[in-house]
């Protein structure tokens, strides 16, 4: 299944809990989608939401103390981003959402780059 937004706000043991009932329910794998991203105006594109981060790695705990593979998408487009990401055409105000950029642009590369290695180091 997807796990919804919701697994941000779970405690520990909360988590614990949703990925025993998963495992019981014969699930083996999870997919969330995360923002690694910080999204807020003045934040540069290479920083980091730790807090999304310390959810993620609490999540995967829980899921692999109970068996389960987890899928991440650390990069969900559907948020504006702010204008101090230098990204013309994809400015808060412009109401685009940057699907594409990952693809061509060097420096939105370089914090998808930044986003991961936070993650995963």
């Amino acid at each position: 299944p997807i796990i919804s937004y919701a697994w941000r706000d779970l405690s520990p043991d909360d988590m614990d809990r949703q990925a025993a009932f998963l495992a019981s329910m014969g699930f083996n794998m999870v997919r969330i989608h995360a923002n690694l991203a910080k999204v807020e105006q003045g934040a540069a594109i290479t920083d980091v939401n730790m807090k999304e981060v310390e959810g993620i790695q609490r999540f995967a705990k829980s899921c692999r103390d109970h068996g389960i593979y987890m899928t991440i998408s650390p990069w969900w487009g559907y948020h504006k981003v702010p204008d101090s990401w230098g990204l013309a055409g994809y400015t808060w105000e412009g109401g685009k959402f940057p699907f594409g950029p990952m693809f061509f642009n060097d420096e939105f590369q370089e914090g998808y780059k930044a986003w991961v290695r936070a993650l995963y180091d």
